[in-house]
């Protein structure tokens, strides 16, 4: 049997579960604690105002610490989302992220394979034209930003 409960009471989740059988393999996670550690990334990783004149196209990038986020600010990147290997940011969180840099195209850099589907969904939400780098590491990233350009289309920097 597997089971997977949310619940605030423990003890009487493992009680129930006695009840029933020889419970084995548990693993217990605090989510509020999870929460609250991508809530202290996210206010590490700060700077979230847009910065320098409108572009024609526009780059987000998801990355997680502030020396990587660092890198790509300098490498051109417009906005840094908070997310990584076991934080992946929402398509929420990357269209509100699409939605304020200054420029009509954007190119999405996800840095992590789990992220690429999310960041796809993204161009059906907006009126601005979105593309997908489908970076699965910080490293593709960083390579990817080496042939951006600022004032082409986000087609052509693909």
């Amino acid at each position: 049997w597997n089971c997977h409960v949310h619940t605030d009471d423990i003890g009487a989740a493992v009680e129930a579960g006695i009840a029933v059988g020889r419970p084995h393999r548990i693993r217990i996670s605090d989510l509020l604690e999870e929460a609250e550690e991508q809530a202290w990334v996210r206010e590490q990783i700060g700077g979230d105002e847009p910065e320098g004149e409108p572009v024609s196209c526009a780059v987000v990038a998801v990355a997680n610490g502030p020396g990587i986020v660092e890198i790509f600010r300098s490498l051109g990147v417009h906005r840094v989302v908070a997310g990584g290997q076991s934080m992946n940011p929402s398509t929420a969180d990357l269209l509100a992220a699409v939605e304020a840099v200054p420029a009509g195209h954007v190119v999405i850099l996800p840095n992590n394979g789990n992220i690429v589907a999310v960041a796809e969904q993204v161009d059906a939400q907006t009126d601005k034209t979105v593309r997908v780098v489908r970076t699965k590491s910080i490293t593709e990233g960083f390579s990817s930003l080496l042939e951006y350009d600022p004032e082409g289309t986000a087609d052509a920097n693909l």
